[in-house]
């Protein structure tokens, strides 16, 4: 014989489920009033008699249960975004609980909201420093992660940095950035959401980056043409995919693990560190825009015009800058220039 509901699981009755109980009842009892007014309008329909009177009734009440079908399905909204809120943060913290390992290195972002709250840190919720120190990591840790790929795929270490000064490329902290910014309002809600964010916002980036790669500097590093799916070889729906995937793993893995590393740093030099690494990056990525334009000029043949271009080509020689982007090709429209 099977058990009872109340046996199975936990029951609480929520001020929801009584309000939702009123409004059936509220439905029946609507119904029945409907009823009595088809009556009224048979019946005027077989007089003589003006018809306005049950006319106006009917037209007022249908825009009245328009209107409340338009706060019921708004009201269904909401509680379903709660409840897929409130089963994801137990699902998220008990994930952690249950696997020690998890729990001394990565806390759930619902603790992650608690700690913030509580210490009223600098870098709080989703705000400047925040994107900020996520930029820097994730421009620092694509490096080194594509690095090692490159080792154990090929065998040998290429660089895979995207700016002339320190390991750093501003391609995976842009992404990181984004993906924090755009999908921080599902850190606690389910994967599903942070998947579709992280495939969508993730194609973006990529598409935008190679897109003003090409107009700005007349150059590629990754060209998709020959995957399934693609879009002018920027994007493709592999890598759409994979996207996804790292927008759910992101938000609800990568996140709360660099988030509870950033509480380490303490309030009153916060924001001082913060700034002064934005700043050096703002210039890092300056320099590395104006060298990498010169080395496009010079493979069109054209000389330095002023000492800025001058100083340019004697810092970044072709040498060095083949060094420190090995995958960048430039157009060959760009040469025919």
């Amino acid at each position: 014989m099977p058990k009872k509901k109340s046996e199975t699981e936990p029951y609480i009755k929520t001020v929801l489920e009584q309000c939702t109980e009123e409004v059936l009842s509220a439905a029946e009892t609507q119904n029945t009033q409907n009823n009595e007014m088809y009556i009224r309008l048979a019946k005027a329909a077989e007089s003589d008699g003006s018809m306005s009177d049950i006319e106006y009734q009917i037209k007022a009440q249908s825009a009245s249960l328009s209107r409340s079908v338009i706060n019921l399905q708004t009201a269904a909204a909401k509680v379903s975004v709660m409840t897929d809120e409130m089963r994801a943060r137990l699902h998220d913290v008990n994930a952690r609980q249950k696997r020690r390992f998890l729990k001394n290195t990565v806390i759930s972002n619902t603790q992650i909201d608690y700690e913030e709250e509580r210490q009223d840190y600098f870098a709080k919720g989703n705000n400047i420093y925040k994107l900020i120190l996520v930029l820097i990591i994730s421009s620092f840790v694509g490096v080194i992660v594509e690095t090692g790929w490159c080792f154990l795929k090929h065998g040998y270490i290429e660089s895979r940095v995207g700016l002339v000064y320190g390991p750093f490329n501003l391609v995976y902290g842009l992404g990181g950035l984004v993906l924090t910014a755009m999908l921080y309002r599902f850190r606690n809600h389910g994967s599903w959401l942070s998947f579709l964010g992280g495939l969508v916002v993730g194609s973006g980036i990529e598409y935008l980056c190679s897109f003003v790669q090409e107009k700005v500097f007349g150059s590629t590093s990754w060209d998709y043409s020959s995957m399934p799916l693609n879009i002018n070889g920027r994007i493709c729906l592999l890598y759409s995919v994979f996207w996804g995937l790292l927008g759910a793993w992101w938000i609800k893995r990568i996140y709360p693990f660099i988030a509870k590393q950033l509480l380490k740093i303490p309030n009153n030099i916060g924001r001082i560190v913060t700034i002064a690494l934005a700043v050096f990056l703002i210039l890092d990525a300056g320099i590395s825009g104006a060298a990498v334009y010169r080395w496009s000029e010079r493979t069109k043949g054209i000389a330095a015009h002023n000492s800025i271009e001058r100083v340019l080509d004697a810092r970044f020689t072709d040498r060095r800058m083949k060094w420190i982007f090995p995958n960048l090709v430039f157009s060959e429209n760009e040469h025919a220039e």
